[in-house]
């Protein structure tokens, strides 16, 4: 795909050239909806909940990538 160029280049500087304490991978089809799952070398598969409850609600950075269907050639019209 296209975009996998950028998502690799993305997860990197996440995980290696921010400062953060802690980064983890996860993946999801369409929307994370119960679980989130560990990529090859990544995270395991976890429940969302498990994902978010060990978050710290002052120190916490969510970073959500996604190519919002446009690998399945979906067309998402707003308004």
């Amino acid at each position: 795909m296209a975009f996998h160029s950028l998502e690799n280049r993305i997860k990197e500087t996440a995980m290696r050239g921010g400062r953060l304490a802690e980064s983890r991978v996860y993946y999801f089809h369409n929307c994370p909806m119960d679980y989130v799952d560990g990529g090859p070398g990544y995270s395991p598969a976890v429940t969302v909940e498990e994902m978010l409850s060990g978050l710290s609600p002052n120190l916490a950075c969510l970073l959500i990538f996604s190519d919002a269907g446009a690998a399945r050639g979906a067309i998402v019209k707003i308004g």
